[in-house]
């Protein structure tokens, strides 16, 4: 593999490690952030202004940085199918929400983002430092306690 593959790979790694395991954790959006979404209120959780599913995301970010780095037929068809999965996965999740919650999920989408950090380049949601790290995350109980 070329230096500047591997160099941007490596690099590439950690959000896709990242977002994968935030996933694991992360509430997912719910009636209650739609809901005050429509109500003119901000995602209160620094997850969903970065992206709207982290896992998913990081999962297909992980099979594009291994796309950098495996060439071979069987790999690329490997690496593409998690990337297809991935992106179908929040497509059809986005879609489920909408039916599910009608006009309260619209405002919540249209302010947060499944690209990570778009809604907050594009001004749709805003960056709350102290949200990180300080409890305002997730609202259920964590399982560790």
């Amino acid at each position: 593999m070329l230096e500047w593959r591997k160099a941007v790979a490596i690099i590439l790694m950690l959000p896709a490690s990242l977002l994968v395991v935030i996933g694991f954790d992360d509430a997912k959006p719910d009636l209650g952030r739609a809901e005050r979404t429509r109500r003119g209120q901000r995602p209160q959780e620094i997850v969903p202004r970065i992206t709207r599913h982290p896992f998913l995301t990081g999962v297909g970010l992980w099979a594009l940085v291994h796309l950098i780095g495996n060439g071979d037929v069987a790999s690329v068809v490997f690496f593409v199918t998690w990337a297809i999965v991935a992106l179908a996965g929040t497509v059809s999740i986005d879609a489920k929400r909408r039916r599910l919650l009608g006009g309260a999920w619209e405002p919540f989408a249209a302010q947060t983002s499944i690209v990570p950090f778009a809604a907050l380049t594009a001004g749709r949601n805003r960056s709350i430092p102290r949200e990180i790290g300080s409890g305002a995350g997730p609202s259920r109980s964590s399982p560790m306690g």
